[in-house]
């Protein structure tokens, strides 16, 4: 019994987490003149992107904008305006993906095709077939952190759908791609102890069955 008790007290000591995440559906289906929201990712009445999807034929692109607490990942070279395709389980924070990507906050695609007669289509950005995430991070109290956007595209065209995000609640601190919060302490400990009295109950049953055996014969 004591056994139990104690698996009860420290379980929810390891299994901490400080992960914001929110469900969302944002749709990114490029429209005439275009489809347009903000995010606002701690939900502090001021946003941090703005995400555009353009339908101006020939041309189909679907962009995120930083407001000024918002910053996105983008790949290491200068110049280039495609934002980075994260994938699941990816460490996301100061270490910018191990120096492949950087930091800014300028205007950068998600997907974009130009249809170019009778030649075909020029096609840019990474989302495209795929469910990948955005590597986001925004100020809160003048105090970085570290996100994710997850965007699913399955067609090969411009688009796809925000379906969530997340933010580390801890500031300067990493967070995982996908990552969601973990049970909190206080469920896990009500949990555990809704447990130890199962197992005390089904045992006390057991015994009175028994010494109502006995004194039957």
């Amino acid at each position: 019994m004591k056994k139990w008790i104690l698996y009860a007290l420290v379980l929810p000591c390891l299994c901490k987490g400080d992960i914001v995440f929110t469900s969302y559906n944002g749709d990114l289906t490029p429209a005439f003149p275009s489809n347009e929201f903000t995010l606002d990712m701690n939900n502090d009445s001021a946003p941090e992107f703005k995400f555009s999807a353009v339908m101006d034929a020939p041309l189909y692109s679907v962009y995120v904008e930083c407001f000024e607490s918002g910053a996105v990942l983008f790949p290491r070279q200068l110049g280039v305006i495609s934002v980075v395709a994260i994938q699941k389980d990816s460490l996301i924070g100061s270490g910018e993906l191990g120096g492949s990507a950087r930091w800014d906050t300028t205007l950068g695609i998600l997907s974009h095709s130009d249809l170019i007669f009778p030649t075909g289509s020029i096609k840019g950005g990474p989302f495209w077939e795929t469910n990948a995430y955005l590597g986001v991070s925004l100020t809160i109290n003048k105090n970085t952190h570290y996100g994710w956007i997850q965007i699913d595209n399955p067609s090969a065209f411009p688009g796809g759908t925000i379906t969530g995000f997340a933010y580390e609640n801890t500031p300067n601190t990493s967070i995982i791609a996908g990552a969601i919060p973990e049970p909190s302490s206080m469920i896990l400990f009500i949990v555990g102890v809704t447990g130890i009295w199962s197992l005390w109950k089904g045992k006390r049953e057991k015994g009175s069955v028994r010494l109502n055996h006995y004194s039957v014969f």
